[in-house]
């Protein structure tokens, strides 16, 4: 029966509130419930996910579902590894949930566990993005096959939302791109890494262009288009971050500017404060010209 209490839990609150507030219309309920339900794993990285909610409405039961949380993942995560699953047309949209919820969950106990010690964020960040890479992965190996699967409506709504865009959105995108592209005209790096800076901001580019400026675009119009970026990042790309360099990491703040303005959003919270002021701090004040704007956003914001 908890279970059943947990899947209600997604369905009407944990789903929408990922969602930014839009709810699981038929179209959707009847697309990725049986898709999840069809995998064990991804059936319990649900519930997880729920339970991880549930610690923050219920805050005198924090501790209890935080700890139900983590279980519950555990046993997807060895669900998961027992199965050892070729990507294949009868598991991959499965398999792009399961990787989608738990690349999420991962996000929230990073946001969590540096508000708790005031530090690390970055590390945690970017073990999150290395994470929601997976879904990467599933979508490049399985795209044709994923639309020709249930959950191909909100694929379609996700491309559409990708190439939604107005006057504002467009101008601010342009202006962080050519910002952006500027930085890497002088820096001193080898091709391959160039190249995955540049693809970094072409895909944060499109983000910026189908995104809110202000963080007040209504939820239909901007479904969940700040998951998009971590998605479509190159393995060179986040080995430049865990190096620090410092023209991945400034492209990784104006990316940052974008996970503030979600902040009313539960796995998200401060992530973007935190991201802007680390990598703040980490470059100093050499680099603080390319900095500025994301510091200045920040402010406008608080």
């Amino acid at each position: 029966m908890h279970h059943l209490e947990l899947l209600s839990q997604f369905i009407l609150e944990t789903g929408p509130s990922i969602n930014q507030g839009v709810s699981m219309d038929h179209e959707s309920f009847r697309a990725i419930i049986p898709t999840v339900l069809s995998s064990p794993y991804a059936a319990y990285q649900m519930l997880a996910l729920s339970a991880l909610h549930l610690s923050h409405i219920r805050t005198a039961q924090a501790s209890h579902y935080r700890d139900e949380a983590t279980f519950l993942q555990t046993e997807a995560l060895s669900l998961f590894n027992d199965s050892m699953a070729e990507i294949t047309t009868d598991n991959c949209a499965s398999l792009l949930v399961f990787s989608t919820l738990l690349s999420l969950h991962t996000l929230e106990e990073a946001v969590t566990a540096s508000e708790m010690d005031a530090g690390g964020f970055l590390d945690r960040f970017v073990t999150y993005l290395n994470l929601h890479r997976g879904v990467r992965a599933v979508m490049s190996e399985s795209w044709q096959q994923l639309l020709h699967s249930n959950i191909s409506p909100a694929l379609n709504r996700a491309e559409r939302a990708l190439d939604t865009t107005s006057l504002q959105s467009h101008e601010q995108a342009t202006f962080v791109a050519v910002r952006l592209h500027n930085l890497l005209n002088d820096a001193d790096m080898c091709q391959e890494s160039e190249q995955a800076c540049r693809e970094a901001v072409e895909s944060l580019q499109l983000v910026y262009q189908s995104a809110s400026s202000t963080g007040d675009t209504p939820p239909e119009h901007d479904p969940g288009v700040i998951w998009a970026w971590p998605s479509l990042l190159s393995g060179v790309f986040t080995n430049l971050l865990l190096k620090r360099r410092p023209e991945a990491l400034i492209i990784l703040c104006h990316y940052a500017v974008l996970l503030h303005r979600k902040r009313h959003i539960w796995v998200v919270r401060n992530a973007g404060q935190m991201l802007i002021s680390e990598i703040t701090r980490f470059l100093g004040t050499y680099w603080s010209d390319w900095l500025d704007w994301p510091n200045e956003v920040l402010q406008d914001l608080l």
